[in-house]
This record gives C-alpha cells, sequence and structure tokens, in this order.
C-alpha cells in the first residue's frame, strides 16, 4: 500500500446547455418556465475551474507480479475548488404557475442557478482511479 500527494495540471472547461421540451418548458433553480408564444427557449452556458494546477492526494496498491513486472491501483482526488459559471438565455420566459408571486422572474432564477452550481461544494473534488501495470528498471 502507499500514499500518494502532488500537484497536477487541470485544464477542464465544460459547455453547458438545457433547452425547452416538447412542451416548451424548461426548469430553472426548481421552478418551471415556458416560452412566450410557444418559441423553441435555452439556456446555455461555461463551467470552469479557477486551479490549473491542483494538489492532488491519493491511496493506492502496488503488488509485485515477478520482480520487474508489476500492477497498480489507486484512488484519490483533485482539490480545484469551485467553478465559475457563466448561464444566458436564448428566448422569453415566464413562470407557468404565473399567478404565484413567490416563484422569481427567470433572470432571478438564473443567476440564482448560476449562484447555486458557483457554491455547490460537490464539484470541489474531483475523483481519480488509475489502474495500470509497472516495469522496474
Amino acid at each position: 500500500f502507499y500514499m500518494a500527494a502532488g500537484v497536477g495540471y487541470i485544464d477542464n472547461d465544460y459547455g453547458l446547455e438545457s433547452r425547452t421540451g416538447a412542451d416548451g418548458i424548461i426548469t430553472v433553480d426548481g421552478n418551471r418556465y415556458k416560452t412566450v408564444g410557444g418559441t423553441t427557449g435555452r439556456v446555455t452556458g461555461d463551467l470552469s475551474y479557477k486551479n490549473n494546477i491542483a494538489p492532488y492526494v491519493g491511496i493506492g496498491f502496488s503488488p509485485a507480479i515477478t520482480n520487474r513486472w508489476g500492477v497498480f491501483g489507486e484512488i484519490g482526488a483533485y482539490y480545484n475548488g469551485n467553478p465559475r459559471v457563466n448561464l444566458a438565455s436564448t428566448g422569453n420566459f415566464i413562470a407557468v404557475d404565473s399567478t404565484n408571486p413567490d416563484i422569481p422572474d427567470f433572470d432571478t432564477a438564473l443567476r440564482n442557478e448560476e449562484n447555486e452550481i458557483r457554491n455547490d461544494n460537490e464539484y470541489e473534488w474531483l475523483p481519480v482511479a488509475k489502474l495500470g501495470v509497472s516495469f522496474r528498471f
């Protein structure tokens, strides 16, 4: 068994997209919105991490098969911190239940969704699993 620590270069950028369904409805921040006039609407955006150099920790197992060959397995995680997120919408949206005063307007819901993704600790750590063969000189 062994423990590993170090840093890695992480260059992960993701494109985000959500479209209205066949019924013209999209869910943002837990609320349902529909497009005005029956047009197709969408939410697009990008997600990127602040840390390109991320600390890594892991544990592994590396048994030898012969005096030169071996195998290894390792699990660990990179710490990236919370991501940067930018969301934008295409189309005009109104709440499905527009009589409910507790449902925010679409732009407010979109900003709330952005902040929820940005501050959700679920995306702070990126898991890593490694399996391989080793050769000793």
